[in-house]
C-alpha cells in the first residue's frame, strides 16, 4: 500500500514537472519569435530556469482530482492566453511579458490546492519579474541617467581624459555621447537583480539582509560596468560609422553591450557565491 502511495506521489510529480515544461518552453519560444530584445530574452530563460529549480527541489505530496471551479478557472485562463496572444507580435505589445505569470498560475491552479496557494508564492514572483522590469525600466532610467553622466565625466577625468559634461552629455576633445535610457545601466541592473532572485532559490542565503547586501552590491557592480562602458563610447567617439571597425560601434550595439552585461553577471554571480560559501557554509 506505501509503495502504492509512493508510486502516485512520483506520477503526480513527473505529470506536473512536464507540463511545467511545456509551457516554459512555450513561453521561450513565444519571447523569442517576438520583437523582444535579447537582454529580455535571456532574462526569460533565466527566470524559467528558477522556478523550474525551485519544483524540482520542493517536495510536495498531492494527488487529487482538481474542483471543477479550479478546472474551470485554469482552463477560461488558458482560453484568454490563447485568445491574446493571436495579435500578440504588434511591435510594443507588453502583453508577452504577462505570458509566463499567466500560464503559470493556470498551471498551478490545476494541480493544487487553493489552500497551498502561499507555498507558490516565489515562484510567482519570480514569473513576474519581467514585467516589473518593463514597468521599472523608465523610472529606474530617469534615476540612473545622471548618475551615469556624472560618474563617467568623473573617471575619464581621473585618468586624465579632460572631459565636460552638459546636462546628459559628455564630451571629449571633438566628440560625445548622449546618454539616453538605453545607456544608463538599467537594463543590466534588472538582469543582474533579477539573477540574484533566482540563485536565491538555488542557493538560498541564510538571512534576508544578507540577500539585500548581495542586492547592493550586485547594483554597484552593474552600474560601475556600466560607466567603464560608457567611458570607452567617449573616448572612442570619433570611429562611430567608419567603414573599418569601429569600437564605438561595437560597443554601442547590441552585441557589444552584451559582453558588459556578461562581465557584470560574472561579477555578480561571482560575489554571491563568496557570500554563500562565507556565511551559510562557515558559520
Amino acid at each position: 500500500m506505501i509503495s502504492l502511495i509512493n508510486n502516485l506521489n512520483l506520477n503526480f510529480k513527473q505529470l506536473f514537472n512536464f507540463f511545467l515544461l511545456i509551457i516554459l518552453s512555450l513561453d521561450n519560444y513565444l519571447i523569442y519569435l517576438s520583437s523582444v530584445n535579447i537582454i529580455d530574452q535571456i532574462t526569460n530563460l533565466l527566470l524559467s530556469f528558477g522556478v523550474y529549480i525551485f519544483y524540482k527541489e520542493l517536495n510536495y505530496i498531492e494527488n487529487r482530482i482538481p474542483s471543477l471551479s479550479q478546472f474551470l478557472l485554469s482552463n477560461l485562463l488558458l482560453i484568454f492566453i490563447f485568445y491574446r496572444s493571436l495579435w500578440l507580435f504588434n511591435d510594443n505589445d507588453k502583453f508577452i511579458y504577462c505570458l509566463f505569470p499567466l500560464l503559470l498560475l493556470s498551471l498551478l491552479t490545476n494541480f493544487f490546492s487553493l489552500k497551498d496557494f502561499f507555498i507558490h508564492l516565489r515562484p510567482l514572483f519570480i514569473s513576474t519579474l519581467l514585467i516589473l522590469k518593463a514597468i521599472l525600466f523608465i523610472p529606474l532610467s530617469i534615476l540612473l541617467t545622471p548618475v551615469n553622466t556624472f560618474f563617467t565625466w568623473f573617471l575619464l577625468n581621473i585618468f586624465g581624459f579632460k572631459a565636460i559634461v552638459k546636462g546628459a552629455q559628455v564630451f571629449f576633445e571633438n566628440g560625445g555621447i548622449n546618454i539616453t535610457f538605453s545607456c544608463s545601466g538599467s537594463d543590466q541592473v534588472l538582469f543582474c537583480v533579477s539573477a540574484m532572485f533566482v540563485l536565491s532559490i538555488c542557493f538560498p542565503l541564510k538571512s534576508n539582509f544578507i540577500f539585500l547586501k548581495q542586492l547592493f552590491f550586485s547594483i554597484v557592480f552593474a552600474l560601475s560596468v556600466n560607466v567603464i562602458r560608457l567611458c570607452i563610447l567617449t573616448i572612442f567617439v570619433e570611429s562611430a560609422n567608419s567603414e573599418t571597425f569601429s569600437i564605438f560601434d561595437f560597443l554601442h550595439g547590441g552585441n557589444g553591450s552584451l559582453v558588459f552585461s556578461l562581465i557584470s553577471m560574472i561579477l555578480c554571480c561571482e560575489s554571491y557565491k563568496r557570500t554563500y560559501f562565507e556565511k551559510n557554509i562557515n558559520l
